[in-house]
């Protein structure tokens, strides 16, 4: 017996994920599990609240490199889009 096709919408958490992590400081990458809007911006925040990067979230997938190694720490990496927002947090070590 055949049926007609359905469509299925799913919608699960929105993730943002920092890799590798723990990192050396020099290269981090992200991913989102959600297509990226207009207004996105990546953030990335140091364990005193200073934001050491901020950039257009332009996809789904990126590496953000850094001239200068970041400090080792703990930091924040934040997605911001409207009211929107998710943030993971990533360790930088030696």
């Amino acid at each position: 017996e055949y049926f007609g096709v359905k469509m299925v919408r799913v919608e699960g958490r929105k993730v943002l994920s920092a890799f590798p992590n723990p990192s050396t400081g020099d290269v981090i990458s992200f991913s989102l599990n959600f297509n990226t809007e207009e207004s996105g911006r990546i953030v990335l925040i140091d364990q005193l609240g200073v934001e050491v990067f901020n950039a257009p979230a332009t996809s789904t997938r990126s590496a953000i490199n850094f001239h200068d190694p970041l400090a080792p720490g703990i930091y924040i990496l934040k997605y911001r889009a409207g009211t929107s927002e998710q943030a993971t947090r990533l360790i930088v070590t030696n």
